[in-house]
């Protein structure tokens, strides 16, 4: 992970992505980049001042502060794509001063355009451990879909990797598929990431985003991981309201991961 970027809007929610990503970025060394769009066009110089009180107190962190005078969410993906960011952490109930009414939908148009993961942290999390992850996803899917799926675990391995999780699947069963079925798929899934020890599970829900947080709950899971929005995808784009409804109602951080083509 070379960089973080962290959109400030100068809340309490802008300092507990702050606090998270200084802690991501020890154990990465990843660079921190901390992005505030001047809505309201006051000086910069005064701007930057408040910007660098988020600086990292440890010299062993790089940061950088940028100011721009745009529309928010253009300028977290813009910068985004500029810098190649590996990850935008933001708080589910964060961009309160983006039009704070609608403070929830500014965090979901943010994880459907990003190309990076996004990291959404819920109101109730302060600090984060990435010990144990859940992959929660539909493992009974046409062979061209498992491959996009294979490159968002991918993904999520790679990002995770200085932390070495303990990684989980989870299935959220709603139907009449075999258990035996379900297990054979997702051992094939586990089964292509060779040297790897992923554990399988099966959960019966009468919802997808109420079995997902159910069982995170239950095994004390650190994170959530799913496919993120946008992708154009079939199958991906069925999932978005799931998505959107853990985000909304998860007490555990959330990270997206866009398929890539």
């Amino acid at each position: 992970m070379k960089n973080i970027l962290v959109p400030i809007d100068f809340s309490e929610y802008s300092k507990t992505a702050s606090a998270i990503a200084e802690k991501i970025a020890k154990v990465t060394g990843a660079e921190i980049h901390y992005l505030h769009t001047n809505e309201s066009k006051n000086e910069h110089e005064k701007l930057h001042e408040k910007l660098n009180s988020f600086a990292p107190q440890s010299k062993e962190i790089k940061s950088k502060a940028f100011i721009t005078d745009g529309v928010p969410f253009d300028d977290i993906i813009n910068h985004s794509e500029e810098f190649e960011s590996d990850l935008i952490i933001i708080c589910s109930s964060g961009m309160e001063s983006y039009h704070s009414s609608y403070a929830t939908t500014n965090v979901l148009k943010i994880t459907r355009l990003a190309n990076c993961p996004v990291l959404i942290i819920p109101p109730n999390i302060k600090e984060i451990n990435l010990d144990k992850i859940l992959f929660v996803n539909d493992f009974t899917y046409e062979i061209d879909y498992k491959e996009q799926v294979e490159r968002v675990f991918q993904t999520l391995v790679e990002l995770t990797k200085d932390f070495k999780p303990e990684i989980n699947l989870l299935y959220v069963k709603q139907n009449g598929i075999p258990e035996e079925k379900l297990e054979k798929c997702m051992i094939d899934f586990a089964e292509s990431f060779d040297g790897m020890e992923i554990g399988s599970n099966i959960k019966e829900s009468e919802s997808v985003e109420d079995g997902a947080i159910g069982f995170a709950k239950e095994t004390g899971a650190d994170a959530i991981c799913m496919i993120g929005h946008g992708s154009g995808n079939y199958f991906t784009e069925l999932r978005v309201s799931v998505s959107e409804k853990v985000i909304e109602k998860a007490d555990v951080p959330v990270i997206l991961i866009k398929v890539t083509n």
